[in-house]
């Protein structure tokens, strides 16, 4: 084969004109010239991967009450440009809005949602949506109400390839979908387009990545009972 052409572009994981594949890279490496057998095995002997654990934000430890148009995280503190995030939260249900109320959104204009999450009008029923790069308002919805003045833990998983809710550990909607389109939105609780949802939230945790029902389950364990 002729030689390889240099560019001046980035490196980029996945790259910006097709979908990022399903997958966990580690220990990337760049060496200006070829490697024989030896070097490779070498590098491959050194046994330097280590399981993926996506990285873990505690946004709201303690109780509170969304309230419309209110800031609780910055675009940098979450993070920006993301192909897969969880987003987990405990929520108690203290009455409904004859509109959809907002519980948390990610992002500063109503089609950027990664994501936002409602109560569908007059209900507790949660009406979830996370963009994909096939819809700004893709999503997954339960169909069950949250019972009123208990607390429910939910979390939403959205990897490649599916979007997932739990509640209590439960999943209650998988669906197949495209890979989270991310945004340089703040994360707020409530957003400014609807009125805030009645109800009361903590232990807000976001993760930069996919975690599996292990993670849920511990966060579930660490807080049956939030204080508020």
């Amino acid at each position: 084969m002729p030689a390889p052409t240099n560019n001046d572009g980035p490196l980029y994981a996945g790259d910006p004109w097709h979908s990022a594949a399903s997958s966990v890279l580690s220990d990337i490496r760049y060496l200006d010239s070829a490697l024989d057998i030896t070097a490779i095995k070498g590098i491959v002997n050194q046994k330097r991967y280590q399981p993926y654990k996506p990285l873990e934000i505690v946004v709201a430890k303690t109780g509170f009450q969304p309230t419309q148009n209110h800031k609780i995280a910055t675009a940098e503190k979450i993070g920006t440009g993301l192909v897969a995030y969880t987003y987990m939260f405990w929520v108690k249900p203290q009455g409904t809005v004859d509109q959809y109320s907002n519980l948390i959104h990610k992002g500063e204009t109503d089609n950027e949602r990664s994501p936002a999450i409602w109560f569908y009008p007059g209900t507790t029923q949660l009406h979830i949506r996370s963009a994909t790069r096939d819809s700004w308002n893709d999503g997954c919805d339960p169909q069950q109400q949250l019972p009123m003045n208990q607390w429910t833990h939910v979390a939403v998983v959205h990897r490649h390839g599916r979007l997932e809710v739990f509640y209590n550990g439960k999943s209650k909607c998988g669906e197949y979908k495209n890979q989270p389109l991310s945004n340089d939105g703040h994360l707020y609780a409530s957003n400014r387009f609807y009125p805030a949802a009645k109800c009361v939230m903590a232990d807000l945790r976001v993760f930069r990545g996919a975690v599996d029902l292990q993670v849920i389950d511990k966060a579930i364990a660490d807080n049956r009972k939030p204080a508020f």
